[in-house]
């Protein structure tokens, strides 16, 4: 197979070199072998050092110096004419990728690099530029990268150029498993905790964990809807203003009281909001339409049989399934539980969740800020997100340590329903927390899934408790707790539905996905007279991004661009949106 050939250009100062060398070391860290080509536009730089035998044999004549090791090797040669980037790159064998800093022209995929205060005048040719990193929003319709976003530019590189070969995707235990077959893993393992009984005032917002039948009839008898007269419908059939009919009063009738009287012909009985329909009378005539002295009824409409009149059992009937195992119970849920008897509800219990930070460089909000350090904003997220879905939370901020690390651990598998830890989900030297969950024990299903950002994550059971380990940069760390993590935690207090609400909206501008990954976009939400319109969001921060999203837009995989003008699905992002079922 052709090895790929990616070309990374800008202008002069934009950080082209620094932005390369950290991406090569990220691409490396996954597993790739990367080979790369220099360009310089001018002549007269030497590769070799003065005095060198290599530059002495060169010096003396030789056209082509070869200088071999056992572990390496450096070969060059005096030209008469440049070489092609083609040409080079044909000399280049045993690499996935071949990354080229330099060569405007070339008719190649280009990622163009763009600094602000360098410039702002762009280079690529626009038919080849498939995306940018940048310091500022740009309006071009190519996925816009940070220039610090290197897992970002990473997951964009290995999913449209790393993970294809004559159109079967490479080495998939390498390249992870699809998203949606990671959505179904989390579901299909996680299983909904135990049930407890609850009082209905402490249940909004907890999952029923049987189908419940109504206790009693609601209404336990026959009762008025309105303030009026109940009567046979017969006697004011010809009721109207001009030709009123006059019935005897004999009696009233109140909410929660027995009504003696029943109706007979030619007369009616004064009847309140809520009062038990007296004996054989068959409708109710709104006070707005009659009038009493005390003694004679004045009725000027009429009423067919049943009118303003609400059935025994006819909100709720005895034995009669009101709710059902399953269910999200909301305020007004609530209510209909107690019209139907109940006082207590049996709902599955809610997860204990500890959520785990790994890092030297990580401290505790609050605490004075070295050089070097960061605050745990990760932590703090996930935190607000669980916290506001009415889970219990506990968090704990760990160092690089394997001892730490173990004993958190293993500490909160003991005192706690579901772990998340955020950071050490890849495989660099420091990224310990997966592997010391395959040393104790744990049941992995996944480490790897193709989706953007958040590919790092990983998910198992460890002693039948459910454990993500959850990448360590901002946007992959949020993305994979919503698209993968929060719908488990949904899942194990026994939602049907687990996972962000979604809406229909129209995509504002296009965007662009992966053949071989999911790609999730973050948005900003505009009402118009036409509906709901998304706006990807562009913006150069992580975190202000994170902070500006109000949804999110997904790009399934197999799909390269979605028009503007597209009206799809996306995420909604509320203040509870846990509480809200269905998702992607």
């Amino acid at each position: 197979m052709k090895i790929p050939i990616v070309t990374f250009v800008g202008r002069s100062g934009a950080g082209k070199t620094t932005l390369l060398v950290k991406l090569i070391a990220e691409l490396r860290r996954r597993g790739y072998r990367v080979a790369t080509i220099k360009h310089h536009s001018h002549n007269g730089f030497d590769i070799d050092q003065p005095g060198k035998d290599s530059w002495r044999h060169a010096r003396a004549g030789s056209e082509h110096v070869i200088v071999a090791a056992p572990d390496k090797m450096a070969t060059y040669r005096i030209l008469d004419h440049e070489l092609s980037l083609g040409e080079l790159a044909a000399t280049i064998s045993g690499v996935d990728l071949v990354l080229v800093e330099g060569y405007k022209q070339a008719e190649l995929p280009t990622f163009e690099v763009v600094r602000a205060a360098n410039s702002l005048d762009l280079v690529a040719r626009p038919e080849y530029r498939f995306a940018v990193a940048t310091d500022t929003p740009l309006d071009l319709p190519v996925p816009q990268y940070g220039l610090d976003d290197i897992q970002g530019i990473a997951d964009c590189i290995e999913g449209r150029f790393l993970q294809r070969e004559r159109g079967v995707r490479r080495d998939n235990a390498r390249s992870g498993i699809s998203y949606a077959q990671a959505l179904e893993t989390t579901l299909g393992y996680v299983e909904p905790l135990g049930v407890e009984t609850v009082d209905l005032a402490q249940a909004c917002g907890r999952v029923v964990a049987r189908d419940l039948d109504a206790l009693v009839d609601s209404p336990s008898v026959d009762a008025s809807l309105k303030d009026g007269y109940a009567v046979l419908s017969r006697d004011i059939a010809g009721a109207r203003a001009a030709s009123p009919v006059r019935l005897r009063l004999a009696g009233v009738a109140a909410a929660g009281h027995h009504c003696a009287e029943g109706v007979q012909p030619g007369t009616a009985v004064r009847v309140l909001t809520g009062a038990p329909i007296p004996r054989e009378a068959e409708a109710v005539v709104s006070a707005e339409f009659a009038s009493d002295d005390g003694q004679v009824v004045t009725i000027v409409n009429d009423a067919e049989p049943g009118r303003n009149i609400l059935a025994r059992g006819s909100d709720v009937a005895m034995g009669e399934t009101v709710v059902a195992a399953g269910t999200v119970l909301r305020p007004v849920t609530v209510g209909l539980l107690a019209a139907a008897g109940h006082a207590r509800v049996p709902v599955y219990r809610r997860p204990r969740v500890a959520i785990l930070a790994t890092g030297d460089e990580v401290v505790a909000p609050g605490t004075p800020l070295a050089p070097g350090k960061l605050y745990a904003s990760n932590v703090a997220t996930l935190a607000a997100w669980c916290s506001s879905a009415g889970l219990a939370v506990t968090t704990r901020i760990l160092p690089d340590a394997r001892d730490a690390i173990l004993a958190g651990l293993q500490e909160s598998l003991a005192e706690h329903d579901a772990i998340l830890t955020s950071g050490g989900a890849w495989n660099s030297d420091r990224d310990l927390v997966v592997r010391l969950l395959d040393e104790l024990g744990w049941h992995k299903h996944y480490h790897r899934v193709r989706m953007g950002p958040g590919k790092a994550v990983a998910f198992g059971l460890w002693q039948g408790k459910p454990v993500f380990c959850l990448p360590g940069g901002p946007p992959s760390n949020h993305m994979a707790f919503l698209q993968l993590a929060l719908p488990g935690l949904g899942r194990l207090e026994g939602r049907t539905r687990p996972g962000l609400p979604v809406q229909v909206a129209r995509l504002a501008r296009g965007v662009q996905g992966q053949l071989e990954w999911t790609q999730f976009i973050h948005g900003r939400l505009e009402r118009s007279a036409e509906g709901l319109i998304v706006h990807p969001m562009r913006l150069k921060s992580r975190l202000q991004e994170m902070a500006g999203t109000e949804a999110i837009v997904k790009v399934p995989e197999g799909v390269e661009q979605i028009p503007e003008g597209t009206v799809i699905e996306v995420q909604l992002l509320g203040p509870l949106d846990m509480r809200s079922g269905g998702g992607f």
